[in-house]
């Protein structure tokens, strides 16, 4: 069975890549993946539709773009890896400029738990350091946008319901989304209720990973003046009961409030085209315990922990003439976490000691810790000339780190504790030339810098990996620096897409957390593994690879499409592996778009990966393959009904970046954890 699906899905790939010459009047994107570039920047795109809602939240939509990969605790709060970067490499913003930072350490609450899917129209990535607007960043941005609010000549609504349900876990969403406009106001309220069980795995173990969530939102625009726009945003979500696999203890609740504020002037002079003013503020309360666990006979464990993110930017944008655009701007960000880990020890298993009366202690987690950001850029794109395009930014940050109130054993590691500042400096340079119609070479090139988090630089003994290592911040951390460079073909005919591209990036002072054997484990030391991790600068470091997307229409409305990826991680210090980098992978289907049906089969290969890091004592993952398939058709005006089958042969696998921690049901070591076969079926109605 194995032979035949991947002979089967290697040859749709070697279809879908190599018959691309006739031409046919159609539009095309790889997979839900659209690739092009504007006036401002370059970015690959992905559409939202009735299927990605059905997900159970958006890091998995993400998967549909190439080289873009998932670590996954549980099933929800999945986070993004980009060609190897993770976590604070990646800017993740909505709407280009509002942002949420975890209150959990273990990032159970990851930036894309706060992403509202019901109001979502699009995902734009950009791989590499590329963009200066959207403040420090080594491996890339990815922006979560709304649709814009839009005055209408007329009163005028619009009404969005939808209900999914996945037979996995019995699991039901339910969103709804009303807007309302008129020439001078623009009203939108949405939300969803979800409520997900614990599913199996493919060799039919049950996995516990149930959660529920629910959010709302709300949008009011006031269009002033046809120049003058006012817009406000609201939005709060509620995760409770959240179950982590992969994590040592569970999600009691995580409820996150963001309000936001943006003045947008068009049109102000005869130069000045633009002038924008945002501000925003994000609030989370985080609660974690183990009491779902078997080792809640030993010790209780629960921590409470808060997280507050602001920030506010200004922007400029001028038309220096038809073929050069200028865009200045200046930002700030400020970010802040508090909470600690009460615990109410009743046995000993070091000693096999019975406490009585049980012993109470607090551990210090993130230490009163801060970190703010002022940034200034300037950005300029310029038509050269019919076949010449330069796009190219620089970008100037002053970091300032510190700890407010650190626990006596970190005081005692780092006696010269006090504030941390760095400045960073990010520049880029793009570089489009039109070979011949839809034919163009893109060379991009930059230096993207940031500071340590500050997981990196204070979390204290904590198991914030994916492993049960223990790891231990470092302040003294050096800024984190990619030299970076894309070659890209882009091919887009009226039959025909392909997109190759290959990158290479030279990293200084990689952030790594790597097994220190004089740092003793500090909780329950008897266990294994004896020693911790602390987070430590790697001077040399490389990440290179290619990226090959393709699409072809064959006939009619049928195309065949195809994917091939695969980043390679060097740690040159040490002569090995650098951690955690996904295995290559090859993704091949067939897709039908019409008027009222659309249809897609998709195929999975995803190759082992033996180049594991020895320092960070990682493991190696096996080959797996996945097939899914999603339809969609569209009954009456705006009532569509969609059916996914995910995993359809039940595969039991697992992912590199995934791992399974052992403080679960007694007597199991859960390895092959991803869902098995999943039915989803929705049904949505827009009016």
């Amino acid at each position: 069975m194995r032979k035949i699906k991947l002979i089967f899905g290697i040859s749709l790939l070697i279809i879908s890549l190599n018959i691309w010459a006739q031409e046919v009047d159609t539009t095309l994107n790889i997979s839900g993946v659209e690739v092009f570039g504007n006036h401002t920047e370059n970015f690959q795109k992905i559409k939202i539709t009735d299927n990605n809602r059905s997900k159970e939240d958006v890091g998995k939509i993400l998967k549909q773009s190439p080289n873009i990969n998932l670590i996954k605790r549980g099933n929800f709060a999945t986070d993004p890896v980009i060609r190897g970067f993770k976590s604070d490499q990646l800017q993740l913003l909505s709407n280009g400029f509002m942002q949420t930072n975890p209150a959990c350490p273990n990032r159970m609450d990851a930036p894309s738990s706060h992403i509202q899917m019901e109001d979502l129209e699009s995902i734009e990535i950009i791989k590499g350091p590329y963009s200066v607007r959207y403040g420090m960043n080594t491996g890339g941005i990815v922006n979560f946008k709304s649709k814009d609010p839009q005055a209408s000549e007329q009163y005028n609504y619009k009404l969005y319901a939808g209900y999914f349900y996945q037979s996995n876990g019995g699991s039901t969403d339910a969103q709804a989304r009303v807007q309302i406009s008129d020439r001078k106001y623009f009203f939108k309220l949405y939300g969803s209720l979800k409520d997900f069980g614990n599913y199996k795995s493919g060799n039919g173990t049950e996995i516990l990973s149930s959660f529920k969530h629910k959010d709302y939102g709300a949008q009011a625009a006031w269009f002033l003046h046809p120049k003058h726009s006012l817009i406000f945003d609201w939005k709060q979500s509620f995760a409770e009961d959240v179950l982590f696999a992969a994590l040592p203890m569970d999600g009691d609740f995580d409820d996150s409030s963001t309000g936001a504020l943006r003045y947008l002037f068009k049109n102000p002079g005869q130069k000045l085209f633009k002038a924008e003013l945002k501000a925003y503020g994000n609030w989370i309360d985080h609660q974690m315990s183990n009491h779902r666990r078997p080792n809640i006979k030993m010790v209780d464990a629960v921590a409470k922990l808060q997280s507050q993110t602001f920030g506010m930017r200004g922007d400029l944008s001028f038309k220096i003439s038809k073929q050069h655009h200028l865009i200045f701007g200046v930002d700030y960000k400020m970010i802040a976490k508090q909470g600690d880990r009460e615990r109410i020890i009743y046995f000993n298993p070091c000693s096999e000691m019975v406490m009585d009366p049980p012993k109470n202690m607090t551990d210090a987690i993130w230490q009163d810790s801060k970190q703010s950001d002022m940034g200034a850029f300037v950005e300029s794109t310029w038509a050269l000339s019919k076949e010449w395009t330069w796009n190219a930014g620089l970008r100037v940050d002053y970091v300032s780190s510190s700890i407010g109130e650190p626990a006596p054993d970190f005081q005692a590691l780092y006696p010269d504790l006090e504030a941390n500042n760095d400045m960073a400096v990010m520049v880029n340079s793009q570089l489009d030339y039109m070979m011949a119609d839809g034919i163009s070479l893109e060379w991009s090139i930059g230096l993207g810098q940031r500071a340590p988090e500050l997981i990196e630089r204070y979390i204290n003994h904590l198991t914030v990996g994916l492993d049960t290592y223990e790891y231990v911040g470092n302040p003294n951390l050096k800024m984190e620096q990619n030299f970076q460079n894309d070659l890209q073909l882009n091919i887009k005919k009226e039959k025909v897409l392909l997109e190759v591209t290959v990158f290479y990036a030279l990293i200084k002072n990689y952030i790594q957390a790597n097994l220190d054997t004089t740092l003793s484990r500090k909780f329950m030391p008897c266990m294994e593994p004896k020693h911790a991790k602390r987070y430590e600068n790697v001077e040399d470091a490389r990440l290179y690879g290619f990226e090959l997307a393709s699409e072809y229409v064959f006939w009619k409305n049928i195309s065949l499409y195809g994917s091939w990826a695969y980043t390679i991680g060097e740690n040159k210090s040490m002569d090995e592996a650098l951690a955690e980098i996904p295995p290559m992978e090859v993704n091949a289907g067939l897709k039908y778009q019409a008027k009222k049906w659309s249809a897609r089969f998709n195929s999975r290969f995803v190759m082992a990966q033996d180049r594991i890091s020895t320092s960070f004592n990682e493991s190696a993952s096996e080959a797996f393959q996945v097939f899914d398939f999603n339809a969609n058709y569209r009954i009456w005006r705006g009532l569509n009904v969609s059916i996914n089958i995910e995993n359809i042969f039940d595969e039991n696998y697992v992912e590199h970046l995934s791992r399974a921690y052992k403080n679960q049901i007694p007597g199991s070591n859960m390895v092959y954890w991803e869902p098995g076969r999943n039915f989803i079926m929705g049904l949505s109605f827009k009016f």
